[in-house]
């Protein structure tokens, strides 16, 4: 990998089994409109898979938006209904969720220029303004304001630091 490159992809659509991968993090502008450029390596891995669009939502537990390239997304939809039917005790709290993240998103299609365009809620949720950062998280990509992605950043290195966490993350790497 070059020097000062900070993402990378995994994609190699002749190995069967083989999911697309985002790694890495990449500061890009968002205009007036809403519009960001999607990561170049992105956008290459997703065309490797014959995707044109993503299913951009906010992400819950964080203070960011989450893009799923639509397999994705579809897998999560199922495992929402699975949940449900698997454990009927927690079919209030999928309905939540449901009402959270499903109402919320958004199909968003790349355009020729490897944009996206990412509707007001959403921005407005994330603090989306002037500067953005795109972070690949394995099978989705996080969207973040670039404050709020330093400020996670800073707290994740603590978190991953503790103790009873970093101990089980050791076995891990």
């Amino acid at each position: 990998m070059e020097s000062g490159k900070k993402w990378q992809i995994v994609f190699d659509p002749g190995t069967k089994g083989q999911q697309m991968a985002f790694r890495g993090e990449h500061a890009h502008a968002i205009d007036a409109k809403g519009r960001t450029s999607l990561p170049a390596k992105f956008r290459e891995v997703l065309q490797a898979a014959k995707e044109s669009s993503l299913i951009i939502t906010l992400d819950p537990y964080a203070a960011c938006l989450t893009a799923y390239p639509l397999p994705e997304w579809q897998r999560f939809e199922q495992r929402l209904e699975r949940r449900k039917e698997s454990h009927p005790e927690q079919a209030d709290a999928v309905l939540h969720l449901k009402q959270v993240v499903v109402a919320r998103a958004h199909e968003v299609e790349i355009d020729g220029m490897g944009r996206v365009l990412i509707p007001p809620t959403l921005r407005d949720y994330a603090h989306l303004d002037k500067e953005v950062v795109w972070v690949g998280q394995v099978q989705t990509i996080q969207l973040w304001s670039q404050d709020r992605w330093q400020k996670a950043q800073a707290i994740a290195q603590k978190k991953i630091l503790e103790a009873p966490v970093a101990a089980a993350l050791r076995s891990l790497l």
